[in-house]
């Protein structure tokens, strides 16, 4: 007796094409030589997943340290049911759809999305939170560039915040003359006029002009006061 074996529903195969997504049933069909007929269904025999995509977004993705950071996380992933996100900061959490409170201390946070399918198929997705100090200006109001140890130099303290190489010093005496620049945060002004044969300005009160450009927001920021020499 010979055995006639038919398979009635055979699963595309992928690499042909692709298969559709979803669970697919197997029917198999015995017959023999005396047409004798047998057949059986196994049902959801093989299911097809498309892989994970992992994707999300925020709502702020900068933020100052005068404020403490609370970002929303809005997961955006496709074909995922298991989400792991590590915050950057030794916090993590499995929620779909997250809220994290950072510090207000000055640092950059990486943010990593680990998003999983049903067969534990992985994508991730990454983006920098940064935490950044605003700027802070301390102008002192008088110096007194007389050859002792103290006092010799107008020298503006900016705190970090800012832009590196955007710093720019501008000093104008009472006729709008300028009389000093720097573009070096840590130079200030001695007092003197004229780079190549400096000579002393009179005591008197100058304005001084301050520009930056934000690390925060990008904008570029303008202080302006003045300052008083006296020898």
């Amino acid at each position: 007796m010979s055995t006639k074996i038919n398979v009635l529903q055979v699963i595309p195969k992928l690499g042909y094409g692709g298969a559709e997504t979803g669970c697919y049933d197997i029917t198999l069909e015995v017959s023999s030589s005396e047409g004798c007929v047998a057949t059986s269904v196994d049902l959801d025999a093989i299911c097809v997943f498309e892989n994970p995509i992992a994707a999300f977004s925020v709502d702020n993705q900068v933020f100052s340290t005068l404020v403490s950071p609370v970002v929303q996380f809005n997961n955006e992933s496709q074909y995922a049911i298991d989400y792991l996100w590590e915050f950057g900061d030794n916090q993590s959490s499995i929620t779909q759809d997250p809220i994290h409170s950072y510090s207000n201390n000055s640092e950059n946070y990486l943010v990593v999305l680990i998003a999983s399918n049903e067969l534990g198929c992985q994508d991730t997705a990454s983006l920098v939170i940064s935490v950044i100090q605003d700027i802070s200006v301390y102008v002192p109001n008088t110096f007194t560039p007389n050859d002792d140890e103290y006092n010799q130099y107008f020298l503006p303290i900016l705190t970090d915040g800012f832009k590196e190489n955007t710093y720019h010093l501008t000093v104008f005496n009472r006729w709008g003359e300028v009389v000093f620049e720097s573009y070096d945060q840590n130079y200030g002004w001695d007092g003197t006029y004229g780079a190549e044969s400096p000579e002393k300005c009179q005591d008197g009160t100058y304005i001084w002009v301050i520009s930056v450009e934000e690390l925060r927001t990008g904008e570029n920021k303008v202080y302006r006061g003045h300052v008083n020499l006296i020898r």
